[in-house]
């Protein structure tokens, strides 16, 4: 994940999985997945509207650029 943003650090280390070369999803596929884990992040730890922008931010942006690393 080439944000690396410590607050979703472990969604981002799944979402590099589930771009990498073993992986069967389709990048959709894992950049909904991303959001989910993050998502999920800021439900538990009780994150408030800013992080929960925060990660629909970082979803937006794999989108636009994710096609740079997705199965490099």
């Amino acid at each position: 994940c080439w944000l690396r943003p410590t607050y979703f650090n472990s969604a981002c280390k799944w979402h590099d999985e589930y771009y990498g070369e073993s992986s069967t999803l389709s990048r959709r596929n894992a950049d909904r997945l991303f959001l989910e884990d993050m998502l999920e992040i800021v439900e538990i730890r009780n994150g408030g509207r800013l992080r929960r922008a925060n990660a629909y931010l970082f979803y937006y942006l794999v989108r636009l650029f994710g096609w740079i690393s997705y199965r490099r």
